[in-house]
């Protein structure tokens, strides 16, 4: 089973305890699905991404340097990459 790896940036790896992890699935997973899973394992990540359906204010989630929607498929073997938006003025 190749699972697919969830690598984090800045404090959202913090939030999780780890820069990488890697979720068992030989099967391709939502994007949703993913960070359900995330949410429900770490607490703290929880508390920062709020309700999953506000998750764009918070999280820029990328695959293969392509923005992800939370419907969009992730393949096992493939990574996802979790980073804080920028803004500023």
């Amino acid at each position: 089973m190749q699972g697919i790896t969830v690598t984090a940036f800045g404090h959202i790896s913090a939030l999780i305890g780890a820069r990488q992890v890697v979720l068992a699935s030989d099967v391709p997973m939502p994007v949703r699905a993913i960070l359900d899973e995330l949410i429900s394992r770490y607490p703290m990540f929880s508390n920062y991404v709020g309700k999953l359906n506000d998750v764009e204010e918070y999280l820029l989630v990328l695959s293969d340097s392509r923005e992800m929607q939370m419907n969009s498929l992730v393949q096992p073997g493939e990574e996802l990459v979790l980073v804080t938006p920028i803004s500023g003025g």
